[in-house]
């Protein structure tokens, strides 16, 4: 498996950002091996997989073909609302070759989906059960018809501990959408969407802290994790720190790897590091930043931020900057609007909960360095969240710190 942190992957600069011609002269008389004998084996035309044809009887055909969508960072959270009739076959394709026994736990509000997917397990002859994760699905299961019998809505704890597959849909379908650059839709910002990330993530933790325990106190194969449509949206944030998956196409809607197990990041709370330790000692009589991690944080945000913008850092770093500033951790009124939060991974135990979970709601990692992490609500400064191994620390830190 390409795992998320230790996968093997061609350079970027190299293989896209610099490439200067699609040619390959040098190849030219090497290219698919043009001198080998290759013995062509070919399927009877009138054989068709039990899958192929399953699928065909279910699924109503493309009129034309899905050949574009959108992947950047205005996009942002687009990906919650897609095509479920697109992306079953992707998800079945990891069922089919399951044990028909194989329990299935669903976190999500997609009744769509499940009705496909009973609908295909019962012609495979699946006698294992779907268990419905209650507190995500009550919002949406009163207003559609009811789930078939194969279908158990239960509590996320029963789900947890019933299961052998977990599926963690972030599909948004259901909630009230706005259309942004020129008709593409997204998730509104509403009480109803705020609610729904809140149980799927919090859903997500339980399961991730009850998986590793089941591994660490019995030693039993983990289980798989299939997360439907995270790519660029908040829920890839959250499941990359903690998941090690595979990086399937954009287009499959689908990621699918295993919690880590190389790192116990439930056993123990003390995860300072020498630079940590170090740095929370650091500026608290003196102002002139002697340190290179907190020169860097503070070149950055002067950078960028602007004289009406509002940021939230730490006090030792929120003096030196003319734009209007609050410190933590003093307390935190909801209603501020904050442009800018610069969060110290050493202080994190001072950081209010709910201010600390508002930035991570409403706002993207930018900078990341040993110690400072800097969220903006600005969406004209590259996301760093995909690529930096001190953000994904910084989650760590977080789900070690608060859950």
């Amino acid at each position: 498996m390409h795992s998320l942190h230790k996968r093997t992957i061609n350079d970027e600069e190299r293989f896209v950002f610099n490439v200067t011609s699609p040619f390959l002269n040098n190849q030219a008389e090497t290219w698919g091996i043009p001198n080998e004998v290759i013995e062509e084996i070919h399927i009877k035309d009138g054989f068709k997989s039990s899958f192929n044809s399953i699928l065909e009887d279910l699924l109503p055909g493309m009129s034309e073909a899905t050949s574009e969508d959108i992947f950047t960072s205005e996009s942002y959270d687009h990906g919650q609302i897609y095509d479920t009739m697109h992306t079953i076959p992707f998800l079945m394709d990891h069922l089919f070759n399951f044990s028909k026994s194989t329990n299935l736990g669903y976190f999500g509000c997609n009744h769509e989906l499940l009705y496909l997917m009973d609908a295909i397990l019962q012609r495979l002859e699946h006698s294992g059960a779907i268990f419905v994760s209650h507190d995500l699905i009550k919002s949406v299961s009163s207003k559609l018809k009811p789930l078939s019998s194969r279908c158990f809505i239960v509590s996320s704890e029963e789900v947890i501990s019933k299961s052998d597959i977990f599926i963690f849909d972030t599909s948004a379908m259901h909630l009230p959408q706005v259309l942004k650059f020129n008709g593409i839709p997204f998730p509104k910002n509403s009480f109803e969407y705020r609610d729904f990330k809140e149980k799927l993530r919090t859903s997500f933790l339980e399961c991730i802290k009850a998986e590793r325990q089941r591994y660490n106190t019995k030693q039993c194969f983990l289980r798989k994790f299939l997360i439907i449509s995270s790519v660029n949206t908040w829920f890839e944030q959250l499941t990359s720190s903690l998941l090690d998956t595979t990086l399937t196409p954009y287009s499959s809607r689908i990621r699918h790897g295993y919690i880590h197990i190389d790192s116990d990041l439930f056993a123990s709370r003390k995860v300072d590091t020498p630079e940590l330790e170090k740095e929370k000692h650091i500026g608290s009589s003196t102002y002139n930043l002697p340190d290179k991690f907190w020169k860097e944080a503070v070149c950055f945000v002067k950078k960028f931020i602007m004289a009406n913008e509002r940021l939230i850092g730490p006090k030792e770093v929120t003096r030196i900057f003319k734009c209007i500033s609050y410190s933590y951790p003093e307390s935190f009124l909801e209603d501020i609007d904050i442009n800018w939060a610069l969060i110290h991974k050493g202080m994190l135990s001072q950081i209010n909960f709910y201010l600390l979970n508002h930035i991570l709601k409403t706002m993207r990692p930018v900078f990341a360095n040993q110690v400072f992490i800097i969220f903006t609500i600005r969406t004209d400064i590259p996301d760093i969240s995909r690529k930096s191994e001190h953000y994904k620390n910084f989650l760590e830190r977080v789900y070690i710190e608060f859950y």
